[in-house]
């Protein structure tokens, strides 16, 4: 392995979904791998508490403009100073923008880079958006499809993205584990029914609702839909 890095991971969101969950995982994973990770995020929040949980290091920031916020920018420059912090990772625009702006304080040009973890076909090539992709080092998606789309919809170009899917533990998920007909009965399903399900945080913008809707005009025999997942935010 190359020599170890310092590496930010810009979590300081309030809210708390498959986003945040990952980009302190990936923290986590950072440091199991050698290097010295810190999840940065405003104190008392979900991501706060959860990369607690996993044992990774926080450092604290109080964003309280979104896309353009010198204090913000100030304060982590100041973090790359005292903890030798060598590049940041963003899951959002918002903190592509505030991170970039630390870089260029310290009069450092690399070591910005985005996590996408959520596919948009937002076209983001006004001048602000192009200021910000300009100066990513690098960028990691799930997806081929998600790598198209960051590149129809920002400037970002193709030799700077990577594809990395969502890896699975095959210990914990392999489906010789589970009894699917004890699992229904749990559910109150028939072990003949054909399950159809959606998993996530209960959240309007899910579209659990339109899941529900295509499940119902579909109209597949002897089925059965569920859905699981929690309304508060947590894990």
């Amino acid at each position: 392995m190359n020599s170890p890095l310092g590496i930010g991971f810009v979590c300081n969101y309030p809210n708390f979904g498959g986003l945040e969950m990952q980009t302190v995982k990936r923290a986590a994973d950072a440091e199991v791998r050698g290097h010295r990770s810190f999840a940065i995020v405003s104190r008392g929040t979900p991501s706060d508490e959860y990369a607690a949980k996993l044992g990774v290091r926080r450092l604290y920031v109080d964003q309280r403009l979104r896309y353009v916020a010198p204090l913000t920018s100030f304060r982590l420059r100041s973090m790359m100073k005292e903890h030798a912090i060598d590049a940041f990772v963003c899951g959002k625009t918002e903190s592509l923008s505030v991170s970039g702006l630390a870089l260029r304080m310290a009069g450092r040009r690399k070591g910005n880079f985005l996590y996408q973890q959520m596919q948009s076909g937002i076209d983001k090539r006004d001048w602000f958006h192009n200021a910000v992709y300009r100066q990513l080092s690098g960028a990691v998606v799930l997806t081929e499809i998600m790598k198209r789309k960051l590149l129809e919809t920002t400037v970002c170009t193709e030799e700077k993205i990577a594809v990395i899917p969502y890896g699975i533990d095959t210990d914990r998920f392999d489906p010789r584990n589970f009894d699917k007909a004890e699992l229904k009965s749990r559910l109150g399903i028939p072990p003949e029914s054909f399950l159809v399900g959606t998993m996530g945080r209960l959240d309007p913008s899910k579209g659990i609702d339109t899941a529900m809707r295509a499940f119902a005009q579909a109209r597949i025999p002897n089925s059965k839909f569920a859905i699981a997942g929690n309304a508060d935010n947590h894990d």
